[in-house]
C-alpha cells in the first residue's frame, strides 16, 4: 500500500497507516526504509507488529523494530552487532 506523505513526522499519513491497518486487519508491516520504517513505528504502534528490511549499514532505528529482515547475511550479523536479537533477525 502506498499513500502520499510529508515525511517521516507527517500526523495525517501516520494516522491514514493507522486507519489502513486496522480496516484490513493487518498480522504485520513491512518497511522498507527508514522514512517507511519511522512513519510506520509511530502510526502503528500497538496495531501490529512492524518488520524492517534492511538494505545498507545505516542501522540507528532498527533497534525499535519488532523484526529485521536482512538482505545479506553480513547485515544480518551486523544487526546482531548492534544490539537486535538474533531471534528478531531474519534472513
Amino acid at each position: 500500500i502506498s499513500f502520499s506523505n510529508l515525511g517521516y513526522w507527517d500526523p495525517f499519513a501516520m494516522l491514514k497507516l493507522r486507519q489502513i491497518a486496522r480496516s484490513i486487519e493487518a498480522d504485520i508491516a513491512i518497511c522498507h526504509g527508514g522514512r517507511a520504517f519511522r512513519l510506520a513505528m509511530h502510526g502503528l504502534r500497538g496495531v501490529c507488529p512492524v518488520i524492517m528490511v534492511t538494505h545498507n549499514y545505516s542501522l540507528a532505528h532498527i533497534h525499535r523494530a519488532d523484526g529485521v529482515m536482512a538482505i545479506t547475511k553480513n547485515l544480518a550479523l551486523e544487526a546482531e552487532l548492534a544490539g537486535i536479537p538474533s531471534d528478531r533477525i531474519y534472513y
